[in-house]
């Protein structure tokens, strides 16, 4: 007999590697050397970078404010009624529990528990970009249900997701 999806593994993150701390040391050391060296240098990629978060911060602030209001008008959803859009028979239990846990770990900087609906679009909805799902989202629920996603495009879902 099949596991409940609640007692599915959590998934857990990597620390840093190796690779990673000297990535980190690479880019501190860089910074270092250029205030030190090239002062100018780094006062013009600062002064550069100001018209651009002048641009971004306001559409992230309204992308942030949009999600805050849309969880507060689902503040009594919970995975109960996001497992209930599914039909269980066809759609693995796992899938949907860590495509729900997974969304809101993506989503806690807005809500601790954010109320993710069946219908929500992950871009247009939600905000998400492709780098957020292909590089974190799909592997973390590829790692927490043990389904692989080597042979995607056999998948029956395959374009369907939106």
């Amino acid at each position: 007999m099949r596991i409940a999806s609640r007692h599915m593994p959590r998934y857990i993150s990597k620390p840093i590697g190796a690779g990673g701390w000297l990535a980190l040391f690479f880019l501190t050391g860089l910074t270092l050397w250029c205030m030190i060296t090239k002062p100018l240098l780094l006062a013009a990629a600062v002064i550069l970078f100001i018209p651009y978060y002048a641009v971004v911060r306001p559409r992230l602030f309204q992308e942030e404010q949009q999600l805050i209001a849309l969880a507060a008008l689902r503040a009594d959803d919970s995975i109960c009624e996001f497992a209930r859009q599914f039909d269980c028979r066809k759609v693995d239990t796992w899938v949907i529990r860590a495509v729900y846990e997974q969304l809101q770990m993506q989503l806690r900087h807005v809500h601790p528990a954010f109320p993710v609906r069946a219908g929500d679009r992950l871009k247009e909805d939600l905000f998400l970009d492709d780098d957020d799902l292909e590089m974190d989202l799909a592997q973390e629920i590829e790692e927490r249900t043990g389904r692989s996603l080597k042979d995607f495009s056999a998948n029956p879902y395959r374009s369907k997701v939106v």
